[in-house]
């Protein structure tokens, strides 16, 4: 009436197998939940230091080496906040930049607007009693310069010694050093120069990032997949038979994380 199953090895085997997928895909659901917490507490902290960076402004100050820095608090947005929640800002840059829209290559926009006021004495040099030329030149170190020529000619009218500008020539050299910084969560970008009388009366930067929530999707995709399979192959069955021909079967894989390999959408 009942009839006897023979239980082999392999059935074991198989049974052992599918437990341990079936744990390990109990492990990394667990694992990606975490990640997606994780990636929305990060996503809340950077919307937060967003709004300390609408309200910063310019910090200066003068360094050890005598460089003048100016510093202030970056934004981070990804690509689509960017264009949806940050259209103002994105369309200034798109004015400037040219195409941006799909901002794929670009992982950083930065702009400053600058003032300079200098006070300096410059001596003339008078000739023939009518003309005076103005020439100066300052250096003032690490690829910091600035030149002035000028001439005025000099003549007398209505009893009056009156001049006129002939021509004006004003060339400046400024460098520049730039970083970003991350500290405590909060991007500051700070520019140095050594060139006097230099103010940034605004400094503006962005960083683009990937989404916190996708990027931690992305990385903890599940590795155990279960598949319907379809193909031609060799069967070894009971008393030494070969089959071979179409064979339909159901798959459960797992492929480590090394073998998950992202790719450029």
């Amino acid at each position: 009436m009942f009839k006897s199953l023979e239980i082999k090895p392999i059935h074991f085997i198989s049974v052992i197998l599918v437990l341990i997928l079936l744990l390990m895909h109990q492990c990394n659901r667990t694992a990606k939940i975490k990640a997606i917490n994780g990636g929305l507490e990060k996503k809340v902290e950077r919307v937060e230091a967003n709004v300390i960076a609408s309200q910063d402004s310019v910090k200066y100050y003068k360094n050890k080496n005598n460089f003048l820095v100016s510093e202030i608090t970056a934004y981070e947005f990804t690509a689509n906040e960017l264009k949806n929640e940050a259209n103002d800002l994105y369309t200034k840059y798109e004015d400037a930049l040219g195409d941006i829209k799909k901002l794929k290559r670009v992982n950083q926009l930065l702009s400053a607007e600058i003032s300079i006021k200098e006070v300096d004495t410059v001596y003339a040099f008078i000739e023939s009693d009518s003309v005076l030329y103005f020439n100066d030149s300052t250096d003032y170190g690490d690829g910091n310069w600035r030149k002035w020529n000028s001439k005025i000619s000099l003549f007398e009218k209505d009893n009056k010694l009156t001049g006129a500008l002939n021509s004006f020539s004003y060339e400046q050299g400024i460098k520049l050093y730039s970083s970003v910084e991350e500290i405590d969560g909060i991007k500051k970008i700070s520019i140095a120069t050594k060139y006097p009388g230099l103010t940034f009366n605004n400094i503006e930067g962005i960083s683009l990032i990937e989404d916190e929530i996708n990027k931690a999707k992305e990385e903890n995709k599940s590795r155990v997949r279960l598949g319907l399979g379809l193909g031609y192959g060799v069967t070894f069955t009971t008393g030494n038979l070969v089959y071979h021909g179409p064979q339909v079967g159901v798959f459960l894989t797992y492929t480590p994380k090394l073998f998950n390999f992202k790719r450029d959408k």
